[in-house]
C-alpha cells in the first residue's frame, strides 16, 4: 500500500506522520492487537524504507481509536462526539491523538 502511494505523498509535499488504528477492539481485539504489533515491527524492520520510512523508525501511532457505539449515537444526534459525551472512551482516544500529534510536531 505505502509503495503505491509514495509518489502521491511526494507530489503533494505531504509528510507521512504515521499509521493510526481506528475502530480498534470489539470482537476483534486479539486480531487488532496482532496487526498492531506486526505493522509496528514491519516499520522497525524497514519494510517501508522505499517510502521514506527508514528501518528503526516506528511510525505506528501509540494512540488507537477504539470502536464504541457512542460514535454512532453522537452522529445520530448530529453532535460532535466531544460534545455528546466528552468522557466516553473514544472521546478520550481522540484527545490523546491530538496530544500525540502535537508532540510529534513539536507544539
Amino acid at each position: 500500500y505505502f509503495s503505491r502511494h509514495a509518489n502521491l505523498i511526494k507530489d503533494r509535499r505531504a509528510e507521512f506522520m504515521g499509521v493510526l488504528f481506528t475502530r480498534f477492539g470489539g470482537l476483534n481485539i486479539t486480531l487488532h492487537k496482532e496487526m498492531y504489533a506486526r505493522i509496528r515491527q514491519e516499520f522497525i524492520d524497514g519494510a517501508f524504507a522505499d517510502c521514506g520510512c527508514p528501518a528503526g523508525v516506528d511510525r505506528v501511532l501509540q494512540t488507537v481509536i477504539r470502536e464504541r457505539i457512542d460514535v454512532a449515537r453522537a452522529a445520530n444526534q448530529q453532535m460532535p462526539l466531544i460534545l455528546y459525551d466528552r468522557n466516553t472512551d473514544v472521546a478520550v482516544d481522540y484527545l490523546r491523538l491530538s496530544r500525540e500529534i502535537l508532540e510529534m510536531t513539536g507544539h
